[in-house]
C-alpha cells in the first residue's frame, strides 16, 4: 500500500542499501499493484535524501540513485495501449537464465493460469523479448524508461556501464 507505513520502510531500506541504479515496476502496467510499488519506489529514491524523514539505523543519501522503469507485462498499459521503451537493453545472452529462473515462480504461474487460464507465461515472456529484440536487430531485448524528473540523475548509467548491450530508441 502507498502509505506512510510502507513508505517509511522502503526509504530505509534505499538508505541502508545505497544502491546507485535502481530498478521498479512501471508506473504505468496491468497490475495496480505494479504501479503502486513503481510509485513507493520513486518516491523513496527521492525521499531517502531528505533529512527530515527519519529511519531508524539508517542515514540520509547524498544523492538520489538513478531510476528506471522496466516494461510493464507485454509492454501495454491498462488500455491495451503500448508503452513506448526509451532505450533497449540486448538479453540474447542472458534469455536462458531469465526463462529458467521465471520458471521457478511457482505461485505465480498457478495463480495467473487460475484467473486467465494463461499456463503459457514464460513462452509469452520470450514472445514479447523477441519483439523488443527486433527494435535493435537482435534476438532478445528489454525496454526501459528512465526517471528523469527533477533531482534524479539525467545521463544514462546503464549505457556507460553496459556499452553495446544499450540501444537509443530511433
Amino acid at each position: 500500500m502507498y502509505d506512510r507505513e510502507t513508505l517509511l520502510k522502503t526509504i530505509g531500506l534505499i538508505r541502508r542499501v545505497k544502491p546507485a541504479v535502481v530498478f521498479t515496476a512501471s508506473p504505468s502496467d496491468y497490475m495496480v499493484d505494479h504501479e503502486v510499488v513503481g510509485k513507493i519506489t520513486r518516491t523513496a529514491c527521492l525521499a531517502a535524501c531528505i533529512p527530515n524523514i527519519k529511519t531508524a539505523g539508517a542515514d540520509t543519501l547524498a544523492t538520489v540513485p538513478y531510476l528506471y522503469y522496466c516494461d510493464p507485462f507485454q509492454g501495454k498499459d491498462i488500455y491495451g495501449k503500448e508503452i513506448e521503451a526509451a532505450f533497449f537493453v540486448d538479453i540474447s545472452s542472458t534469455m536462458e537464465i531469465k526463462e529458467k529462473m521465471l520458471s521457478c515462480h511457482k505461485s505465480q504461474r498457478d495463480w495467473l493460469y487460475k484467473i486467465s487460464g494463461v499456463n503459457e507465461y514464460v513462452i509469452m515472456m520470450k514472445e514479447f523479448a523477441a519483439r523488443r529484440g527486433k527494435n535493435i536487430n537482435r534476438p532478445y531485448a528489454e525496454g526501459f524508461r528512465q526517471n528523469l524528473g527533477y533531482n534524479y540523475p539525467s545521463d544514462n548509467v546503464l549505457k556507460a556501464v553496459l556499452g553495446e548491450l544499450v540501444f537509443d530508441v530511433k
